[in-house]
Formats: C-alpha cells, structure tokens, sequence
C-alpha cells in the first residue's frame, strides 16, 4: 500500500511542479485534457516540452539555454498493462529520468532539488527540431526505455522484464 502512496504523491509532483510559473488558466486546460489517448489498439502519450536547467546557489548558480523535449510512450491496449497502469508507469519513468538527467548535469544534488532543477513547461507542438527524444515502450515482455539526442550518435536505450521489474509476484 506504501506504494500506491508514493506514486500518488509523485503524480501530483509531476502535474504540480511545472505548473508554478503557469497561469490558472493553463492548469486548468492541462488538468481537463486526457494524456492517454487510445487508437488503433495501443495507448498513447505523446507530449512535448520546453526545459531550463536551474542550478542551485549553492552550486555555482545559473540557468541553462532551453531546449526542446518529445516524450512518448506506447503500449498495446489490451493484454499488458491497463490504461490506468500505462499512465502510473509513465509519470514513474519520466520523473525517474528527470531527477537522472538534472542530477548527471549538476553534480551534488539531492533528488529532490534535482527535481526542482530541471523545469519544464508543456508545448502543444515542438518548435522546430526537438534536443532530446525520449521513447517508453510496453509491450507482453517488458518495458523499452530509449532516450536519444537527434542528430548524433548518443542513443542509450534499456529494456526491463516484466519480471526483473516486479518480481515472481505476476
């Protein structure tokens, strides 16, 4: 139970956070607007962003260039992972990624100020060519992790197994 929890809490972390510097008006249209869209048998999530990087005071200060961000994620809609799980798994993943890519970038952070660190806000389209792709995939035998900086030869990518993710407990 400690879990659901944990995930809640990270849930309104990721709706929350970025909405600070947005106006009512924009939170609520982002609250009211569904994020899983089912089609032609999969789940989708597709979303693109604009990021700064914030470096605490304490760590020399400053604020990165912005760059642009595409996030997706897919699954089949039937048979892996429930609409309601697809969007739990999503946000853990992309909060996961986000404290790894602001903690790589600014050495010394905790977790949670590299949560703060990195703040983004939602576009409705990129603006011209996106600076980090990043690409979730589920699928009957685990779940595809692809981060991938266009133009360049930096790809990483990790595959998980359902079973090295949860255990014998499935």
């Amino acid at each position: 139970m400690r879990w659901i929890q944990y995930i809640s809490m990270m849930v309104a972390l990721a709706f929350c956070h970025p909405a600070s510097a947005q106006t009512k008006a924009k939170i609520t249209e982002l609250i009211k607007k569904d994020r899983v869209i089912q089609k032609g048998g999969k789940f989708r999530i597709q979303g693109y962003h604009i990021c700064k990087l914030h470096r605490p005071k304490h760590l020399g200060g400053g604020v990165s260039k912005p760059f642009q961000v595409s996030a997706r994620a897919e699954a089949p809609d039937r048979g892996v992972v429930s609409r309601d799980n697809f969007l739990v798994l999503y946000t853990e993943i992309a909060l996961g990624l986000r404290v790894k890519f602001a903690a790589d970038f600014i050495k010394g952070l905790t977790p949670v100020q590299a949560l703060d660190a990195l703040q983004c806000e939602p576009l409705e389209a990129a603006s011209g060519p996106v600076d980090l792709k990043v690409a979730i995939t589920m699928n009957q035998k685990g779940i595809k992790i692809q981060v991938e900086k266009p133009g360049t030869d930096n790809k990483q990518s990790q595959m998980n197994s359902w079973q090295d993710l949860f255990g014998s407990q499935l």
